[in-house]
């Protein structure tokens, strides 16, 4: 006989014991006339056993760290999913498709636009371009096409690009399209001739020592917030970086965070932190001021937020609180730490 769905909820309630006597006696009554019911209705019971053994079961006081170091194992804190753990990320590349999309943004302006004022910068448009033509001759010295500009703190960036906004200034857009695509189109030229050698050598920037590779993706970083304020100011949409862009960005940002601490003036000494930063590009970071590395579980803050919304908060487009971050622990510390990133797009 065949059993329809009705009778077969009636036997997943036999097994779990949820009739009542009447219900279950006319269950049992057509077991005992029907085979086919009566062998479904062991095999429910048996299921029904075995989960809840389980369920019963005591776990082990170490499952969880033993879990959490097995995860890290399989992939370490900040390294993220999308793009793929395994595949190496090209700072020269990632570089490159910046300042294209850069240019290009630069190049569609109209001439009212090059007056427009920035949402949250005291410059309007033409001054940005004519600050980010000065970081250009900064960089040129940190990828070794020009001579080396030494021993400038972060905190003297602006100041430093400030005679190349006063030049840039009056001139016509033109000009100044044209000057921005030059200054970044030959870095880019030179970028693509750097080996792996140059690439991992020690530089300075910004009075930092870095690898070389690892400035690369500052400035591309830096010059993705700028455009980005350009790109608000006169309505254009803001780009999106690829996964392997933002990841780039991530793994940066991630990792400075105790520096970006102590920079602007909220050290936190001993505190750590987990950062989850999640969607393309994301990954899990350990942030910690203390000299041990806590144990997994044992930071004092957790942070679950998107990579991109993270990403803009850096590049001084968002605020903490305009995100949908989840905090748990220690909140103040996990908001300063949040807030600190916007160094990188000084």
């Amino acid at each position: 006989m065949a059993l329809n769905e009705d009778f077969e909820h009636e036997l997943a309630a036999l097994a779990l014991d949820a009739l009542d006597a009447d219900e279950r006696a006319a269950v049992e009554s057509r077991l005992r006339s029907d085979p086919a019911a009566a062998a479904e209705a062991d095999r429910l019971r048996e299921a029904a056993s075995l989960l809840g053994s389980l369920a019963a079961a005591t776990p082990a006081s170490d499952l969880r760290s033993r879990v959490l170091d097995a995860a890290e194992d399989r992939r370490p804190a900040g390294i993220g999913v999308d793009p793929d753990p395994a595949t190496a990320i090209d700072p020269v590349e990632v570089f490159r498709r910046g300042i294209e999309a850069s240019i290009a943004e630069i190049e569609r302006l109209d001439p009212a636009q090059w007056r427009a004022p920035l949402l949250r910068r005291d410059w309007d448009v033409h001054e940005m371009v004519g600050h980010l033509i000065g970081a250009a001759r900064y960089l040129d010295g940190v990828l070794g096409r020009g001579d080396a500009i030494r021993d400038l703190p972060l905190a003297e960036h602006v100041a430093f690009t400030q005679p190349f906004i006063d030049a840039h200034r009056h001139t016509s857009p033109a000009e100044a399209s044209a000057a921005f695509a030059a200054a970044f189109g030959a870095l880019v030229e030179h970028a693509a001739t750097l080996d792996g050698e140059a690439l991992a050598t020690i530089i300075q920037y910004y009075g930092f020592e870095v690898p070389r590779a690892t400035a690369l993706i500052a400035a591309s970083f830096e010059l993705w917030a700028h455009v980005d304020d350009i790109r608000r100011a006169v309505g254009h949409e803001p780009v999106v970086p690829g996964a392997d862009e933002l990841s780039a960005m991530c793994r940066l940002a991630g990792g400075v965070l105790p520096f970006t601490l102590a920079y602007v003036g909220t050290p936190h000494p001993d505190r750590s932190a987990r950062l989850v930063l999640t969607g393309p590009g994301g990954g899990t970071y350990v942030v910690s001021t203390a000299e041990d590395r806590p144990a997994p579980g044992d930071e004092d803050a957790l942070v679950v937020i998107d990579a991109l919304e993270f990403c803009r908060i850096a590049g001084r487009h968002l605020d903490v609180d305009e995100v949908d971050a989840d905090i748990e622990g220690d909140t103040t510390f996990a908001r300063d730490m949040l807030s600190s990133a916007r160094v990188l797009a000084s």
